[in-house]
């Protein structure tokens, strides 16, 4: 990996690499190949277990370091209401018998991103200090709550917390709103957490609820990143534990020993009891181990990869060997938060997305249902239902969706906040799937499209069954897995909404998935990875949309007619991506290679990604002249920049060495970065901070 030294008149970095062995740090310069940093970061015997636990599959693989090849690979079904079935069926396909010992025991997973994308988990109530007007017109999430209470980006006392209105506040959210847990983030906290230790404080005096506070999670000093990330940890954290708690039972059943490690956003490995306390730093888990995974399978140094799976698909670009990393926090749908992360796109785009339409044409996702072609398959109630469904003038009616059944997919730990059409809904689906025929029956509701589900389905207590990708292979029959004939039907239904015949019905949906994965590539290319994705789709608009248009559509724009030519190639990885890797390819104009157990990639890169441990200081100007560098638990001054930094560096090597020696971390690769953040004014760049990250890979 070659260190990159470049301004762009906002951001300077500054590397410098050194390898630490017995507790000694070496230097090795601004640079380290891709062959060296290869050969002194991976194992070189024994053999690993990868696990990729997605939205639809859990994939499992074992992994011989030595000859870098994939021994045997498996692939069941992902079971959301008790993962531990899915992981124990894959693990169950293995021969671990004939592997005892092993070297490594990794996990990756799409959970925590498939939750934030499909808006599931726990309710959470986000209860801030000192947040103005502005802050809240931007703040996504809700409920919450703002109190009184402030401190400045140096730490200094300037408004003291109302501690009455901390109370009204937590009333308001648990009786109100019934929050399940709670989120506390006060401004000024990175640099003194006074005030949310003193709120969560308050609120054990009278609540038994989980509860997180920002300054634990992140050091950055964006309040709104640091509530975000904090809300969104708060609320997948028991999806999380729930799914570790299981992957760990079912290691021991099986009489495997070896630590638990988890991938996470950044492609580095963690423990298993940082990733319970932190899930949030599992968001873009999966997409970062299927990268590593699509390097290591195909061979090349820089290419797109292009990760299809049930839930979402992803786009990350690679070069050198490696993922290219993020400038800022990782992006989740509307959702940008502090953590690290490879430089990609997650949408809600995947084998299992709902395939719905609207104005007269057929749209894909983002909200992942389940094949129709499976719930036919799995439970023989389903096609019963589905037929009535097809026999019925549902596929006339505009405003509905012509295949609807819905299932129960998880009991809420209270009902208290739901009303009574809700709580009854509920009731019906513990006997059995319905369709929306049947719910309107049963509620005496002959509205169809005013039946109550939308909450139910957003907390993950109801899912649907419908046409999906997925359904659309089934139909062609290209994958057989499981009812075809149900998958046929769906289509038809469909098709006689748009007046076509199912083949062209099916071409039509084909498309649509087409454009928007190439959609999907085309932003990540041209987006700044230090901004949210909405930048690169601004990027897109005027002339920019011309150009798409007739770029996918081969029409004249006016005079002209445009084309679109990738420079790269595309590594298509994951269960459904052979099937629509080559369209993509032709509308962007560059090859694509589907490499060997592309299927399993995410399980791959599991196994061969690194443990790490990463340390981040900031330097900052204070209003009175001088710097001021913020560590974990210190603050010091300089009256030089220069000095600032040079400092910080020798710190934070030290941090790492400390850690090297006391056995948490061992032997290692230590990268440290400085990256100086100015900002354009009128009279010239104004200096704003420096980050100075230093990140160690344990050397194998």
């Amino acid at each position: 990996m070659e260190a990159s030294k470049a301004c762009d008149g906002v951001r300077c970095e500054d590397r410098q690499y050194y390898v630490v062995r017995g507790g000694e740090a070496t230097c090795l310069g601004e640079s380290i190949e891709g062959t060296e940093y290869e050969r002194a970061t991976r194992m070189d015997s024994g053999i690993g277990l990868g696990i990729d636990a997605g939205g639809t599959y859990t994939d499992a693989v074992l992994f011989d370091f030595a000859s870098r090849s994939v021994l045997a690979s498996v692939k069941a079904l992902t079971t959301h209401g008790n993962p531990a079935i899915g992981i124990g069926r894959a693990l169950d396909a293995l021969p671990l018998s004939e592997h005892p010992g092993l070297r490594r025991v990794s996990l990756a997973t799409t959970f925590a991103t498939n939750a934030i994308v499909e808006g599931k988990g726990r309710k959470v109530g986000l209860l801030l200090a000192g947040y103005d007007s502005y802050d809240l017109a931007r703040m996504a999430h809700k409920p919450l709550r703002v109190v009184a209470g402030y401190h400045d980006i140096m730490g200094k006392l300037i408004v003291e917390l109302d501690e009455a209105g901390v109370r009204k506040a937590l009333r308001e959210l648990v009786e109100g709103e019934g929050v399940e847990a709670l989120a506390i983030t006060a401004a000024g906290a990175c640099r003194n957490p006074e005030h949310e230790l003193r709120i969560k404080a308050i609120a054990r005096e009278s609540l038994g609820l989980p509860i997180v506070m920002g300054h634990e999670l992140s050091s950055e000093l964006d309040r709104m990143l640091r509530a975000t990330t904090t809300a969104l940890n708060a609320r997948i954290s028991p999806l999380i534990a729930e799914l570790a708690g299981a992957l760990e039972v079912e290691l021991l059943r099986r009489g495997i020993l070896t630590p638990l490690s988890i991938v996470r956003a950044d492609g580095s490995l963690m423990g298993l009891a940082e990733a319970c306390e932190k899930p949030i730093e599992m968001i873009l888990s999966g997409p970062a181990a299927s990268v590593q995974g699509a390097l290591m399978l195909s061979g090349l140094e820089e290419a797109i990869v292009v990760d299809i799976g049930g839930t979402t698909s992803d786009v990350a670009i690679t070069a050198r060997g490696r993922p290219v990393m993020s400038g800022r926090g990782a992006v989740i749908g509307d959702y940008r938060t502090t953590v690290r992360t490879l430089k990609s796109s997650s949408i809600g785009l995947g084998g299992d997305s709902e395939i719905r339409i609207s104005h007269g044409k057929p749209q894909v996702g983002p909200r992942r249902i389940i094949p129709i072609s499976y719930a036919c398959a799995a439970d023989p109630r389903v096609p019963v239902l589905h037929a009535e469904l097809a026999a019925s003038r549902l596929a006339e009616i505009d405003m509905m969706h012509p295949a609807q059944i819905y299932l129960l997919a998880a009991e809420p730990a209270t009902e208290s906040w739901l009303d009574e059409a809700e709580r009854a809904i509920l009731k019906i689906l513990r006997e059995g799937p319905a369709n929306i025929l049947g719910l309107s029956r049963a509620l005496g509701n002959p509205y169809l499209s005013c039946i109550p589900l939308r909450r139910l389905e957003e907390f993950g207590y109801v899912i649907q069954a419908g046409l999906t990708p997925t359904d659309i292979l089934h139909a062609e029959g290209g994958f057989l897995r499981w009812d075809a004939e149900a998958a046929t039907l769906a289509l038809a239904v469909f098709a006689k909404r748009l007046a076509l015949d199912p083949a062209n019905c099916a071409r039509l949906i084909r498309a649509a998935m087409g454009e928007k994965l190439a959609h999907a590539v085309l932003v990540e290319g041209i987006a700044d990875p230090g901004r949210p994705r909405k930048h690169g789709e601004l990027a897109l608009k005027g002339f920019g949309e011309r150009f798409w248009e007739s770029a996918v559509s081969g029409k004249r724009d006016g005079a002209f007619s445009y084309s679109m030519r990738l420079e790269l190639p595309l590594v298509g990885v994951g269960a459904p991506v052979a099937a629509f890797l080559p369209e993509l390819a032709r509308l962007l104009g560059t090859t694509e290679l589907c490499p060997p157990h592309a299927d399993t990639a995410g399980a791959v890169g599991a196994v061969i990604s690194s443990v790490t441990e990463e340390l981040t200081l900031l330097i900052r100007p204070q209003s009175n002249g001088g710097y001021s560098l913020f560590g974990p638990d210190f603050k010091r001054m300089y009256a030089d920049l220069d000095l600032a930094r040079n400092e910080a560096r020798a710190l934070a090597l030290s941090g790492i060495l400390a850690r090297a020696r006391s056995g948490e971390l061992g032997d290692c690769l230590v990268e440290i970065t400085l990256e100086d953040e100015s900002v354009s004014l009128s009279h010239g760049m104004h200096y704003l901070e420096t980050r100075v990250r230093a990140s160690a890979l344990a050397l194998v």
